[in-house]
């Protein structure tokens, strides 16, 4: 059971319990879900954040989870997408996560 991919799975996660679960689970940060071999990373900047709250709640997650493993920006999931990608297919704005997901990992 991996506890923080489970979190990143719940959209509208309460921040304070996904930075716990980072914290308590650091070597999870790197681990890949074994279907979509997806890292919570990738979940997260999947997330379809279109209320102010979700927006902010998705961004202050992104900027956690590459404030702890940055490189985690230019992996690659099973269908051959990054974080990136998959923020920008999610409507994710500039401000709030594609220019965190594009320096990242430099």
């Amino acid at each position: 059971f991996n506890v923080l991919h489970s979190a990143a799975h719940i959209k509208d996660c309460p921040l304070p319990f996904l930075l716990l679960a980072m914290w308590a689970y650091p070597n999870q940060l790197r681990s890949r879900d074994p279907v979509e071999g997806s890292l919570p990373l990738h979940i997260v900047a999947s997330w379809d954040a279109t209320d102010a709250s979700s927006v902010a709640r998705k961004s202050m997650a992104i900027s956690a989870l590459l404030s702890q493993y940055p490189e985690a920006s230019k992996v690659k999931n099973k269908g051959g997408k990054t974080p990136l990608s998959l923020a920008l297919e999610s409507g994710t704005s500039w401000d709030n996560g594609v220019r965190r997901l594009s320096t990242a990992g430099s």
